[in-house]
């Protein structure tokens, strides 16, 4: 399986670019080599319904999170609390209606909405 990754020189940004992929887990991420680079990950557009709290272990330079128009997607408790460096979550059109769902990120518990970050294309390097 050969997984698509970008850097951007400006930035420094290692961008792993799986939007619009069909892909429905990412259960099998941990077997990437070089997941502890990636600064940017771009999983929009997909049929990820459910994100376990190991399937992003290893990706500890995290700073960029897309999951946009995942419809459905389930997320397990404490799934982002191993990504020190994580500081845009975007979880828009993921079906997530409860409030009171939490989501473990840098600086604390944000809840709901609080969690759906807006993520801007240049951010990605796009």
């Amino acid at each position: 399986l050969e997984i698509p990754y970008s850097t951007n020189s400006r930035s420094g940004a290692y961008t792993l670019k799986l939007a619009s992929s069909h892909l429905v887990s990412l259960e099998g991420l941990k077997e990437s080599p070089t997941r502890e680079k990636v600064t940017h990950f771009d999983g929009r557009y997909n049929n990820i319904a459910r994100i376990r709290k190991t399937d992003l272990e290893g990706f500890t330079n995290l700073k960029v999170l897309a999951l946009q128009y995942n419809a459905g997607i389930s997320i397990e408790e404490n799934s982002f609390a191993h990504l020190p460096l994580l500081k845009l979550l975007s979880l828009h059109k993921c079906g997530i209606t409860d409030e009171n769902q939490e989501f473990q990120v840098v600086g604390g518990t944000k809840r709901g909405q609080d969690a759906k970050l807006e993520l801007f294309a240049q951010e990605l390097g796009d």
